[in-house]
C-alpha cells in the first residue's frame, strides 16, 4: 500500500481487505458496517436485518476495531494521533492523504 511517499507492509487478510476498500473511497466516510460487509466479506452493500448474510455487529465489531488499531500502528508515525486512518466517532472510517 503506498501512503503518500511511503509504503507499508500488511501482514492480515483483513487488515489488506479494509484498506483496499477505504482506498477505492479515498476521503469518503465509510460507515463500519460498510468497511466490514463490503471491504472484508467482499458484498456490494450491508445486508438488512431480516437477510440471510446480516450478522450481528457483537460478532463481528471487536475484530474489526482491533484489525484497524493494528493497521493504524503500521500506518501512523503516531497512532494516537492518525493522519491517514481517521476514525469520525460513531459514523466510521476516512482513508486520508493518500496517492496512487
Amino acid at each position: 500500500a503506498q501512503l503518500s511517499e511511503y509504503s507499508i507492509s500488511i501482514d492480515s487478510a483483513d487488515g489488506f481487505k479494509i484498506l483496499q476498500y477505504l482506498s477505492h473511497h479515498p476521503g469518503q466516510l465509510c460507515s463500519l458496517e460498510e468497511v466490514y460487509f463490503c471491504g472484508i466479506k467482499g458484498l456490494s452493500s450491508p445486508p438488512n436485518l431480516n437477510e440471510d448474510r446480516w450478522e450481528h455487529k457483537s460478532l463481528w465489531r471487536p475484530a474489526l476495531d482491533t484489525t484497524i488499531s493494528r493497521l493504524r500502528k503500521k500506518m501512523e508515525w503516531d497512532s494516537a494521533n492518525p493522519v491517514y486512518l481517521i476514525t469520525h466517532p460513531r459514523r466510521g472510517l476516512e482513508l486520508t492523504n493518500t496517492s496512487s
